[in-house]
């Protein structure tokens, strides 16, 4: 009897490893399908940031928004920023230079932004340049 409830155990733990490895390549290809999906639906609720320093691209985010998010705190959110006077003045770790005159400008579609990063409200699809460049005035 012993024997024979041993195998029974035996049986439903090995019967249980493989539905749970079954399950696991099942649930794999949910999450690669859900992904897929999530990620088509990053692309409709998504925006992309972009930081350059000078010109040159050293960070990109895909960032899924909410409606009616502020860029101030999307950025606030997603990478490590600095402020002064409510103004972005570093982001991860690269600062703004006033002696160099060197400060963080963006653009919204490829359109310099007219309001402050905390005024400007996203909608999904844009890209945000963040460039931190030499800013002279005209």
């Amino acid at each position: 009897m012993k024997k024979i409830v041993g195998l029974v155990v035996l049986l439903v733990a090995l019967t249980g490893c493989g539905s749970k490895q079954a399950d696991t390549t099942k649930d794999s290809s949910k999450e690669v399908a859900s992904s897929e999906v999530v990620s088509s639906e990053k692309t409709e609720k998504a925006v992309k940031v972009v930081l350059q320093e000078d010109g040159k691209e050293f960070n990109t985010k895909d960032i899924e928004i909410k409606e009616d998010a502020l860029l101030g705190d999307i950025m606030a959110d997603n990478f490590k920023i600095g402020e002064e006077n409510n103004m972005i003045s570093s982001i991860d770790g690269k600062k703004q230079d006033n002696k160099a005159q060197k400060y963080w400008i963006y653009q919204v579609n490829g359109k310099e932004a007219e309001v402050g990063a905390n005024e400007y409200k996203l909608k999904a699809g844009d890209e945000v340049v963040w460039n931190l460049s030499k800013f002279e005035m005209k």
